[in-house]
């Protein structure tokens, strides 16, 4: 099959390796997407832990379902229980970051003083939250791009189909003051 996305497993590598470089050593990990069968962001996350000798700990990686903003809330919840808490997260996506950020505002964990926080897809409310969310951004626009693209091109061909190509977008960090 054709398909054009973002690489998640380079953003999951990317966002764990910064806050890795910020001294971070307990790093969790809020998982939406393992039921969805989209293990690419947790698989870069382990990647980058492997990299620089940290043990991957399946205690520091959180399911959420439901609704994403609240599941964060709990997701951080869970893993801020722990004996050995972590001092940095990073979440599947930027709603349940933001539901993270809402449960340490609450708990009186100042960020990213006492607990770094990385979103993953860089919605608008992220730039305005408090502290600013840094992210895993990705350009939106080229993956639409070079879908519609590959698309056309498709169509065009008529019976004569090229092979199938899978086009991975690099993201990129956004980083602000939440980690």
């Amino acid at each position: 099959l054709d398909g054009v996305s973002v690489n998640d497993r380079s953003g999951g590598l990317q966002g764990t390796r910064y806050l890795i470089g910020r001294g971070h050593k307990r790093i969790g990990f809020l998982d939406a997407s393992s039921r969805n069968g989209n293990l690419e962001k947790l698989e870069g996350y382990q990647q980058a832990l492997a990299a620089h000798g940290i043990p991957y700990d399946p205690a520091l990686v959180t399911q959420t379902r439901g609704d994403y903003s609240r599941q964060g809330y709990f997701a951080i919840d869970t893993l801020m229980a722990t004996p050995n808490p972590p001092t940095a997260v990073i979440a599947d996506n930027d709603s349940i970051a933001l539901g993270a950020l809402q449960w340490c505002h609450k708990h009186n964990l100042r960020v990213p003083q006492d607990v770094a926080i990385m979103g993953f897809d860089n919605i608008p409310f992220g730039e305005f939250a408090y502290p600013p969310l840094s992210t895993v951004n990705y350009d939106v626009e080229s993956v639409a791009r070079l879908a519609v693209d590959r698309l056309m091109r498709l169509i065009s061909a008529g019976d004569q189909l090229p092979e199938p190509r899978v086009t991975l977008i690099d993201p990129e960090l956004i980083i602000r003051e939440s980690t």
